[in-house]
C-alpha cells in the first residue's frame, strides 16, 4: 500500500461522509501510523467514540501485573 492508495480512499470517503478519521499503517513502514481526518475537532470525537465501542465489543485486558523480585531475599542468599 502506498500513500496514493490512502489518498484514493480519502477521496472516496470524502464523497460520502462529511466527517471522517482514517488511521492506517503502511506495510513498508510498519512503525508509522498515517492519520487523516476532516477536522481536528472531529478526530477527537470519532476516536473517543471508536474506543468506547471497541471496549464494549472486546474486553481488552489493559491491566498489567508486574512481578517484583524482593531485594531482601537476594541479599539473604549472598
Amino acid at each position: 500500500m502506498s500513500l496514493e492508495k490512502i489518498e484514493d480512499a480519502l477521496a472516496i470517503i470524502g464523497e460520502h461522509c462529511e466527517h471522517y478519521t482514517l488511521i492506517a499503517v503502511l506495510p513498508e513502514y510498519p512503525a508509522e501510523v498515517q492519520l487523516r481526518y476532516s477536522s481536528p475537532f472531529i478526530v477527537e470525537g470519532l476516536t473517543t467514540e471508536a474506543q468506547r465501542l471497541l471496549e464494549q465489543e472486546y474486553s481488552f485486558d489493559t491491566e498489567i501485573e508486574y512481578v517484583w523480585e524482593d531485594d531482601e531475599d537476594e541479599e539473604e542468599e549472598l
